[in-house]
């Protein structure tokens, strides 16, 4: 697995705990969890204590992943790379239009490159 892969993954893993946290703070105080090792019943706030513990976790796996971040420097600067599609599709035009403009310009006059 590439360094990038190592820390989007361990990034998701972050963002869901973080969501789930979110949610269990909406709840009512008093809503009762069942402790999935124990199988005990645990109040709200050691399932959130849980949560942020798992936060803390991942953020030490990522520094150790990333040396501290001193790994990745640049990892995520790759123009081609974003969530969305249409600005894909926008970049991917465009060089192809230059790739296009190129071979014509050379085409109505070969001795310039």
């Amino acid at each position: 697995m590439t360094l990038a892969r190592e820390v989007n993954k361990k990034l998701d893993e972050m963002l869901l705990v973080q969501q789930q946290i979110s949610e269990l703070q909406e709840m009512a105080s008093d809503a009762e969890f069942k402790n999935s090792k124990t199988g005990a019943l645990v109040d709200k706030e050691i399932v959130i204590n849980e949560g942020r513990e798992q936060i803390a976790q991942i953020t030490t796996d990522l520094n150790q992943i990333t040396n501290d971040g001193k790994n990745i420097r640049n990892i995520f600067a790759n123009p081609y790379y974003a969530n969305d599609r249409l600005l894909d599709k926008l970049i991917a035009e465009e060089i192809k239009q230059n790739k296009m403009e190129s071979c014509l310009a050379k085409q109505v006059d070969p001795n310039k490159n």
